[in-house]
Parts: structure tokens; sequence; C-alpha cells
């Protein structure tokens, strides 16, 4: 409410839904989390301050469920010390989940099917 309105995208193609829930700052209404429907790839914020904060963003995933979540919005070394958010870490130790980092994710309907869920950060490439 602070920084207005967010848009949240869910975009579904090739029989995978993919959630991108923007600049999302608040944690959704059990209302919103139904209007979602099954979510196969979820694009988080979870860096803080300006979004949700890394634990909320754990919490949040975890009602989402989906079998791959991605972190955005997080402090990484290309991004300035004087911006008042926090790295991925956080948000990874309280997820709790399988996490591996890759550059490109490629995935399948078929693969999700029989995927544990796991957490994939995708490495800024410079």
């Amino acid at each position: 409410s602070e920084r207005g309105n967010n848009i949240v995208f869910v975009i579904e193609a090739d029989g995978i839904r993919l959630c991108h829930l923007g600049d999302l700052g608040h944690f959704l209404s059990e209302t919103q989390l139904a209007e979602l429907g099954r979510i196969d790839i979820l694009l988080i914020p979870v860096g803080g301050h300006f979004t949700l904060e890394p634990e909320e963003a754990a919490e949040l995933a975890e009602k989402i469920s989906a079998a791959i979540t991605i972190p955005m919005h997080y402090k990484t070394k290309n991004i300035p010390d004087n911006l008042p958010i926090q790295t991925a870490g956080p948000f990874l130790q309280a997820m709790q989940r399988p996490h591996q980092e890759v550059n490109v994710l490629t995935v399948s309907a078929d693969d999700l099917r029989n995927r544990q869920p796991e957490v994939v950060t995708l490495l800024a490439v410079s």
C-alpha cells in the first residue's frame, strides 16, 4: 500500500503455469491464493524492504507450493550497497528445500510432474 498497486501475472504455456508475483509486498489472501490455481513455476520477490521479507516470502512460497520456486528482487554483487535489500540467503535458509544455481533453466510439463519441489536461483550473466 505504501508503494502503489502490484500486478501478479500467471502465464500458461505448453502445460506449464508460471506465476510472477511482481513487487509483492504483502501476503496474499486465501481468495487470492485460490485465484492463482495450480502454479508450477513461481517467481517471488525475497529481498525485503520494498517487497516481501525473506521469511514472509518463504511462507507464501510454501502455500503456493510450486515445483520450482525462483527468488527475485534480492541483493547481488551487482546491486549498490546502499540499496536496503537482503541477499537471497535468508530466503533460501527459510525455504528448507533443495536448491540449485543455474544460468539457464529448461523444463517441460513432464519434468515438473516428477520433480521434487526445489528452489532454483538464476545466476546473473555478466
